[in-house]
């Protein structure tokens, strides 16, 4: 494997010298936030950060790929990003402050599915004690998980092992939520008559 140059430096953030060889890497988000920058030339700066699971170091955001985590995300509140994959990669000769650079994108589109780990969901799948929980579990998850081939399987296969001896309706649909009960008032009690009062004068 070959080594970037500024591999050999401390660098705070991800870059595109981060990226194997410059290929693709897969994260997940973990978290986003505001925070001080500190820039080449010391200029200290307010920048969107996001931060992964499958690494250390976080990464700048630009108006890029702010808006690409939006499309993906299906939301452009950064308190719902946590848990959305991401692919990056090199884009090359991006236009900036006006000469031409490398620069670390996201693709526009979710990781493939076999590129997810899958294997907890399977496990998670196969302890599901009804068709209830079974759904419930399938449907939580994310788009690509749901699409993909190996956990379609699994939800399909315990899904006829568990239609055998649940009586839960067989169906794709999800559960529906279960309705609150409406509390009714108590009716008052009626007050009794006073017997004096259905009396006549003589």
């Amino acid at each position: 494997m070959k080594t970037h140059w500024k591999k050999q430096f401390n660098y705070n953030f991800l870059g595109t010298y981060s990226l194997p060889e410059e290929k693709d890497i897969v994260v997940t988000i973990i978290r986003t936030e505001k925070q001080q920058v500190t820039s080449s030339n010391g200029k200290a700066e307010e920048c969107l950060v996001v931060y992964f699971q499958e690494t250390d170091k976080p990464m700048i955001l630009n108006r890029t790929n702010a808006r690409t985590i939006e499309k993906l995300a299906a939301t452009p509140f950064i308190e719902d990003w946590p848990g959305t994959r991401l692919q990056l990669y090199v884009a090359r000769d991006v236009k900036a402050f006006n000469t031409t650079t490398d620069a670390l994108r996201i693709r526009d589109f979710h990781p493939k599915p076999q590129d997810l780990d899958t294997e907890p969901i399977i496990t998670g799948i196969n302890q599901c004690n009804t068709l209830t929980e079974l759904l419930k579990l399938y449907f939580a998850l994310p788009k690509d998980l749901r699409d993909n081939d190996e956990v379609i399987l699994a939800k399909n296969l315990h899904k006829e092992h568990l239609s055998a001896t649940d009586s839960t309706p067989n169906t794709e649909e999800p559960p529906s939520p279960t309705p609150k009960p409406i509390l009714k008032p108590h009716p008052k009690p009626k007050r009794k008559l006073n017997s004096k009062s259905n009396k006549t004068d003589d």
